[in-house]
């Protein structure tokens, strides 16, 4: 569909003949979930210098922020371990357990009968030298071969951890705590703890209370609007209109998400108002992600929520004159649970491939 197209960066700016374009850029970070049957990916319009930069930024969202440390949690690139920077963004435990075992225990999370509930696999907590800590899943950390590639980057990962605070969560179902000390030896972890962090067969009903306490940075803002940007461009290849990223338009946007220069502050709000109809007014939100862009005063706006947490809108700057039309626009939700992307017009029903695709546009006003 793109072949006509020379491969040439949105945020850079670089063609093919300065840059290269090995990589591919998800519309949305892939631990924020993946769909079925087909995943939004950018080919050609994200140069691999850039995806390298936006990498780091991703990786502070991912780990220090409620919406990337929420889809750590949900595990749904089947990590071996989390990462908790515990800087910009703290959690804190507010349940009271009978059982002494659960007070430190840093929980995963699944979905049972379309809700949040605690997933009690058995894994072992490090701190990190700032202040964060990692959380490594036990049965990850058992079934790894040794000197794999993979065993080999968590055994140089847990060389640069504090060894003096170790917390280890496992059932008697799953490991005996001398099980565990045998398998952390492979890691160069010496454990001499033997009772704290295991435990009897679980009985005790554990409901998970917790208190959330963040800032959203530039740094933050900077991923925020790199998705809506890569939506919109997803949505111009879609038409056959790449062209129009390029327009100086959005030169301001670009260089805010390029470099972190220029944008007040202004350009980025928490919005009040829900995007879902059902989410207005009740205490239910939509465990997945919603966008939508559309004019306001002569601007392109985005709004967007990521786990139905908080609604963000944005301001991506004066609509290029080949876009004023009364049906621009256009709005997705993205179900990772489920799998699934619907149009918002759609209220969420089953749609076919083709004609999923053919609802990505820059024209295709949401009603």
């Amino acid at each position: 569909m793109y072949d006509d197209f020379m491969a040439k960066c949105i945020y850079c700016l670089k063609d093919e003949t300065k840059t290269t374009f090995q990589s591919r850029e998800h519309v949305l970070p892939e631990f924020l979930g993946l769909y079925d049957p087909q995943t939004p990916v950018l080919r050609d319009c994200v140069c691999d210098l850039c995806n390298s930069i936006f990498s780091k930024l991703e990786t502070k969202f991912r780990e220090d922020t409620f919406e990337g440390i929420l889809g750590q949690r949900l595990n749904f690139q089947n990590q071996n371990s989390i990462t908790v920077r515990n800087k910009n963004f703290k959690i804190t435990p507010l349940s009271k357990f009978r059982n002494q075992l659960f007070m430190r225990t840093f929980f995963l999370l699944k979905i049972e009968n379309e809700k949040l509930v605690p997933d009690l696999r058995g894994h072992v907590t490090l701190k990190m030298k700032n202040g964060g800590y990692r959380v490594f899943l036990l049965e990850s950390l058992s079934t790894l071969k040794k000197e794999s590639s993979k065993f080999n980057k968590i055994k140089k990962d847990i060389t640069k951890l504090s060894k003096e605070d170790i917390w280890i969560f496992v059932s008697k179902k799953e490991a005996s705590i001398e099980q565990v000390k045998d398998i952390l030896k492979n890691y160069g972890v010496t454990y001499n703890e033997k009772e704290r962090g295991s435990g009897d067969d679980i009985s005790e009903t554990v409901e998970i209370a917790e208190n959330y306490d963040g800032t959203v940075d530039k740094d933050i803002v900077r991923v925020i609007a790199k998705i809506c940007f890569n939506y919109l461009c997803y949505c111009a290849r879609e038409d056959n209109q790449p062209n129009i990223l390029f327009h100086e338009n959005f030169d301001s946007i670009r260089r805010f998400i390029y470099k972190g220069e220029g944008r007040p502050q202004s350009f980025f709000s928490i919005d009040e108002n829900r995007i879902l109809g059902e989410e207005s007014g009740s205490n239910k939100n939509y465990l997945g992600h919603s966008i939508c862009f559309g004019e306001e005063n002569g601007k392109l706006y985005f709004r967007i929520t990521l786990f139905g947490f908080q609604p963000y809108k944005l301001f991506l700057g004066d609509i290029p004159p080949e876009l004023k039309h009364q049906l621009f626009g256009c709005a997705h939700i993205f179900d990772p649970l489920g799998k699934k992307i619907h149009n918002i017009a759609q209220n969420r029903q089953p749609i076919a491939l083709d004609a999923l695709m053919l609802s990505f546009g820059l024209l295709k006003r949401f009603r």
